[in-house]
């Protein structure tokens, strides 16, 4: 099978490689906005094969970031001819392109595998199917057992992303699942113990369910209030003085933390792909999560590079381009889960963070401690509730007037409670103050949650018969035994699995986070940081490309085409994501470790 249209985009690629320093870039980047639609066209043709219907999702997604990235391809020839990091922008964009048709002829010449077939979400899945299985009855054998062991992985996947608190819970209920089913294998009881035995196991695997959701949940409130906060590290290590000779092993511990924090991104988008039924909002999701996968590639080596050499105006333009680029993402992809989140039940949980949170901060200030960081996350964590109640489109949030008044006295306080923060004296009244203003908070948000009606969002259906006795013989076993052998082999199979990926493999780390961590950062934004990039020396930007005028008229032309290729089918501007492990690809790795070359050289 032949595809010509994609193999003339590969060659396309090559020669604008070859040639993009040259005056000639912008007829070669043309040329490609001319030939790509009929590439995406070749793409379509072939993914409604009834032979690759079952691998629709990784053709849409492959075309989504085709469509994705052109526009911004033009926008960096246009716009940042004279960038001193032209080049490796350059590269990097048509990389993404590459890989995307790469991909999608691997596909297409019968080189998939199952994990190009199925969407993110599986512990959402597999969880609904198990609860299934129980109420219709169904035998309780070696085959449920399977999907049993690949649910409690998952939960504990998800643990270890997540706080120490949640991490021991999901623990705990992953251990009386194993003891219930271990009770229900039984075959020696009647009927009517099996029976209840049955209902224990549900009521268990119901309580794990919760217990995910709320740390998901928790882990989103966490990750957002300070979603740049990984990024901000590196640029401020990289803008440091430098005291002592830099060596790339001090950025280990940052690199650990990315990891980390690029994990939790990745599980919270994938839970949340799970949990909506809008098509369209599914596509959104995943297309931000490929697109936060691809530059997370180049991050690390591209930060390395520029901690050992921050003087380097070609290495600082290019770390910024990608900052840029994951903060739009990031951005994007806060405001699509807004609309996913439940409204209810993420009220409950900032509430109940905050609450511990508050205790924390007046519990030190009692000892005669000012912990400013612990403040300024409240702070930050309350802004995220405020950003989600603007941005959702929830009705329970926009037609209810108490939830409106609440949420306008909460920001007011808020901006009040900012001014304290700033003004920082640490003395009685000024502390008994910010303690009178998290006070006024916490009860604001505990208006907008009983608005809500929070109790509601977490009752689950249980059979009236047997719900009292068996919530009784839940609480009668949960966390009565801190003993967690159990759960040991589970633990070594989620360390030795790696990361689901979305759409682009990803060189494994050698450092792997092995407990959770809570983001303890001082901003939000990391915008005022990266401004101190374009201002460390503007006399450094003196390349002169004398000659290079991208033609106008042209660009219209190029735009025009690029508009009908989006309009032409919307399916294609986001796709579904795939969990595609990658992570040995060699062409992955070879390609990473030119990349650092490169830029070391440079």
């Amino acid at each position: 099978m032949s595809f010509p249209a994609i193999e003339k985009v590969l060659t396309q690629l090559e020669a604008m490689e070859r040639q993009v320093l040259s005056d000639n870039i912008y007829k070669q980047v043309q040329t490609l906005v001319k030939i790509l639609p009929d590439a995406i066209d070749e793409i379509k043709r072939h993914k409604k094969s009834k032979e690759f219907k079952p691998f629709n999702n990784k053709t849409k997604l492959c075309a989504s970031q085709l469509n994705k990235t052109l526009p911004l391809l033009i926008s960096v020839v246009t716009n940042n001819g004279v960038n001193p990091s032209f080049r490796e922008i350059m590269e990097f964009l048509t990389e993404k392109i590459r890989w995307c048709l790469l991909e999608v002829l691997r596909v297409f010449r019968g080189s998939s595998c199952d994990s190009d077939r199925e969407p993110s979400g599986i512990f959402v899945s597999s969880m609904d199917y198990a609860i299934n299985h129980i109420q219709n009855d169904e035998p309780i054998d070696d085959r449920f057992k399977n999907l049993l062991d690949d649910l409690l992985c998952q939960s504990l996947t998800i643990a270890k992303l997540s706080s120490n608190t949640d991490y021991q819970e999901i623990a705990v209920s992953c251990k009386n699942v194993l003891v219930k089913f271990s009770a229900m294998r039984s075959n020696k009881e009647k009927l009517t113990i099996k029976s209840l035995k049955k209902e224990l196991l549900l009521s268990s695997l119901e309580n794990l369910e919760r217990k995910v959701n709320t740390a998901v949940l928790r882990m989103y409130l966490h990750v957002m209030s300070e979603s740049c906060a990984p990024i901000k590290t590196f640029t401020t290590k990289c803008l440091g003085k430098k005291l002592t000779p830099r060596q790339p092993s001090d950025l280990n511990a940052d690199i650990i933390q990315m990891d980390h924090y690029c994990d939790q991104i990745q599980t919270i988008g994938n839970f949340a792909v799970a949990c909506t039924e809008s098509f369209n909002m599914k596509l959104k999701v995943q297309c931000c999560l490929a697109s936060l996968e691809f530059i997370e590639n180049y991050f690390v080596p591209t930060a390395t590079a520029f901690y050992m050499d921050s003087t380097s105006i070609v290495k600082r333009n290019f770390f910024k381009f990608l900052a840029e680029e994951s903060q739009k993402e990031l951005k994007t992809l806060q405001g699509l889960l807004d609309n996913i989140v439940d409204s209810s039940a993420f009220a409950q949980v900032v509430h109940d963070d905050l609450t511990t949170l508050s205790q924390q901060i007046k519990d030190s200030i009692l000892d005669g401690i000012y912990n400013k960081k612990d403040a300024e996350t409240f702070l930050f964590r309350c802004f995220r509730l405020i950003k989600h109640l603007h941005t959702t489109d929830d009705r329970l949030v926009q037609d209810d007037p108490k939830i409106k008044e609440a949420s306008n006295e909460l920001e007011k306080s808020l901006f009040t409670l900012q001014y304290k923060i700033q003004v920082n004296l640490f003395n009685q009244p000024s502390m008994q103050n910010l303690v009178a203003e998290i006070e006024l908070i916490l009860f604001c948000v505990n208006k907008i949650t009983q608005a809500l009606n929070i109790t509601n969002s977490f009752s689950f259906s249980f059979s009236s018969a047997s719900r009292g006795l068996r919530n009784q013989v839940m609480d009668d076993n949960t966390g009565s035994d801190t003993n967690m052998n159990s759960l040991e082999p589970y633990l070594i199979r989620v360390a030795e699995t790696p990361r689901k990926l979305t759409l682009f493999a990803k060189t494994p780390s050698k450092f792997t986070p092995c407990q959770p961590k809570i983001d303890k950062y001082s901003s939000y934004n990391v915008t005022d940081v990266l401004e101190q990039l374009s201002g460390l020396s503007d006399t450094f930007f003196e390349i002169d490309r004398s000659g290079w005028k991208p033609n106008q008229v042209r660009l219209a032309e190029a735009f025009g085409l690029v508009k009908e290729m989006n309009n032409e089918d919307d399916s294609l501007k986001t796709s579904n994501s795939e969990n595609y492990d990658t992570a040995y690809r060699l062409e992955d790795l070879e390609f990473l470790d030119n990349k650092i070359t490169d830029l070391r050289v440079n």
